[in-house]
């Protein structure tokens, strides 16, 4: 699934953006949201990973934001794995679980990597698991890539310069989620939804 991750946008645009693609992620932690506009879209739209990051924000807050897109049936929300919210959510029969975890300076070995991946599965069985991880070397690409052909309902992402083309291969050998962006990048080495779009007619025809 291509999604389009928004962080600098305002409501105006992300509705327009939802009537367009399958699937975008709010990133609270980038928006500029005011609480009414947030619940105004989640009531309209379902099509979305709401996800809202630690930093200046206090986590009342952001299980606030969490808890209205459950009760709102929104489809996915994305907490990280090292976040507290982790065992105070509470999950409805229709939003799904991501539990994700970042690491913005290199890839972790693939036995650290696969500790991280089974203590998902045996905290969370049902959730689908994101790992992203800083790409330095080529060596670090055939990890992730690894860790696709090994797992389920996995999203495998490379960040940085060097894993710009893994964010392109990954999407056609069956990790979960594809992160793009329309107006401005959410990650470091992430792809726009048009320049993703043109890989995929490429590869399709």
């Amino acid at each position: 699934m291509v999604v389009v991750s928004l962080g600098n946008e305002n409501e105006e645009k992300i509705v327009e953006i939802l009537k367009e693609v399958e699937c975008v992620e709010l990133r609270l932690d980038k928006l500029n949201l005011s609480r009414d506009s947030f619940i105004s879209i989640i009531k309209r739209f379902k099509n979305m990973i709401v996800t809202y990051r630690r930093g200046e924000v206090e986590d009342i807050q952001r299980l606030f934001y969490y808890n209205v897109a459950i009760d709102n049936d929104v489809d996915y929300i994305d907490i990280d794995f090292y976040d507290p919210l982790l065992n105070r959510v509470e999950l409805s029969n229709h939003t799904k679980l991501i539990v994700s975890y970042h690491n913005y300076q290199k890839t972790p070995s693939k036995k650290e990597l696969n500790n991280i991946i089974t203590l998902i599965k045996i905290r969370f069985p049902s959730a689908y698991i994101k790992i992203a991880t800083m790409i330095n070397d080529r060596k670090d690409q055939f990890l992730l890539l690894d860790l696709l052909k090994e797992n389920e309902n996995i999203t495998v992402i490379g960040m940085g310069d060097k894993g710009r083309p893994l964010r392109v291969f990954t999407h056609f050998l069956g990790s979960y989620f594809t992160y793009t962006y329309f107006k401005t990048p959410t990650a470091p080495g992430q792809i726009s939804y048009n320049d993703m779009k043109k890989c995929y007619e490429l590869v399709t025809k």
